[in-house]
């Protein structure tokens, strides 16, 4: 589980489910600004985004290399 923060939220722990995609959305019920008129609170939406970094260790990039060729024989 991952945290975030949020400037009018605070913190906020987000389960994050395997194999999740960039750009998926993901909702907060309850988690954003109340709503108008006092009726509880509106939904906070998130949407990923993956970042790459752009260098590597030799041992990071090893390790994805590993990774790679697992997921090519269906083993992760």
């Amino acid at each position: 589980m991952r945290g975030i923060e949020c400037d009018d939220l605070g913190d906020a722990n987000v389960k994050v489910p395997p194999g999740t995609q960039p750009d998926v959305i993901l909702r907060l019920k309850g988690k954003r600004l109340p709503r108008f008129g006092g009726r509880g609170r509106g939904d906070l939406f998130l949407r990923l985004q993956v970042h790459v970094p752009e260098r590597l260790s030799d041992e990071e990039r090893k390790l994805y290399e590993r990774l790679q060729a697992l997921l090519r024989k269906g083993k992760a």
